[in-house]
């Protein structure tokens, strides 16, 4: 048992996008001559219906949960056109993992439930926005106030409605299709990322400096230290691909806090637009927790590593082969392994919570300024 009896699950809608280098001509060309320009011509009409707002708070809320749908839609399908090569990469560096079993069944049914775990959270994630979004549809449809899912800028002409209608329920489902295709992969890495370092610790106790011979000592280090290598290499592919996601994802998670904030605290509002805002805050923070959770997850079983490092009793060994595998180790643990996004902002949980603070702070400088 691997990763890579799990990873099919979100490897089947990765390659369903048609944006990898090795998909097939058909569905590359509907991804970028059909669906990508319809995507861009949403985002247009959403930013040009901005102008529209006159000051109403309520309008811009609506229009940047509109924005916000179909913008991270755009970056998503940015991040899987610009490093669709290294994302086959990933795939196969994944075939590489040391299998869950090798140190025994109890220990191998531990790490599959995590990796269970996180294929439940991603196929909930599925199942939820599958319902919003078919429930964003049908409210529209029947709702005489509401003649589009998500609010944007109609042109003045025939069946202009009904062609951006179906432009937006295309997108939308789209939109699903994106999110576990991106979410499912990068929580099935990033999960098994720390079994492989939990995996790393369990070899390096099983090792007996100065009670096992050097040779067998030496065998375990070394295969310890390619893993150890190779895992870090691993991590900044991952980190490389969701860098400029991270940041997106930030600034759109900060907004909306900050908006809906505003409207909770200094807002006179119905039961059902409070509630929305309710749970639309803790819908976005749900999502960026996926991604914030994980990374800092990953970052400490790393530390974790470096620390069994430090206390295994290497110097007991009077081979000096095996003294310097072990200070390459730890020459190479030092090496950071937090997520980054474009290099300067950090993906662990104190970022996690300074979003939810410095949304309510801006929302608040906001109310002291009505």
């Amino acid at each position: 048992m691997t990763t890579m009896d799990y990873l099919p699950f979100s490897v089947q809608y990765i390659k369903g996008t048609g944006l990898l280098p090795s998909s097939n001509f058909i569905r590359k060309f509907i991804a970028l001559s059909v669906l990508l320009p319809i995507t861009l011509l949403l985002n247009f009409m959403i930013i040009f219906n901005f102008g529209k707002s006159k000051g109403d708070i309520l309008f811009v809320a609506e229009a940047f949960e509109s924005l916000s749908t179909y913008g991270q839609l755009t970056v998503r399908k940015f991040m899987f056109i610009v490093h669709g090569r290294l994302i086959e990469e990933i795939i196969e560096d994944c075939k590489r993992q040391w299998p869950y079993d090798i140190f025994g069944p109890v220990m191998e049914k531990q790490l599959r439930n995590k990796m269970d775990f996180c294929l439940k959270i991603t196929k909930a994630l599925a199942f939820c926005s599958t319902g919003t979004i078919t429930l964003m549809c049908v409210t529209a449809f029947f709702d005489n106030t509401k003649s589009v899912p998500l609010i944007c800028w109609i042109p003045d002409f025939k069946w202009s409605t009904e062609i951006v209608f179906i432009s937006e329920v295309l997108i939308l489902f789209e939109t699903l299709y994106f999110v576990v295709a991106s979410d499912s992969f990068y929580l099935l890495v990033g999960m098994d990322l720390q079994v492989q370092f939990k995996l790393m610790v369990k070899l390096l106790k099983s090792i007996h400096f100065g009670v096992e011979e050097d040779a067998k000592c030496l065998r375990k280090l070394t295969q310890c230290v390619q893993h150890h290598r190779w895992l870090l290499r691993l991590h900044k592919k991952l980190n490389r691909m969701f860098s400029e996601y991270f940041i997106v994802q930030y600034m759109i998670t900060v907004t909306a806090v900050a908006i809906q904030g505003y409207l909770l605290l200094y807002r006179s509002l119905t039961f059902d637009a409070l509630l929305k805002g309710v749970v639309y805050i803790f819908t976005v923070m749900f999502q960026v927790a996926l991604y914030f959770i994980p990374a800092s997850n990953i970052a400490l079983e790393a530390e974790n590593f470096s620390m069994e490092l430090y206390l295994a009793k290497w110097e007991a060994s009077k081979s000096s082969k095996v003294n310097k595998q072990v200070l390459f180790m730890i020459m190479n643990s030092q090496e950071s392994l937090n997520m980054v996004g474009a290099g300067m902002l950090h993906i662990d949980r104190p970022q996690y919570l300074t979003i939810l603070r410095l949304g309510f702070t801006i929302a608040t400088i906001l109310g002291g300024l009505k």
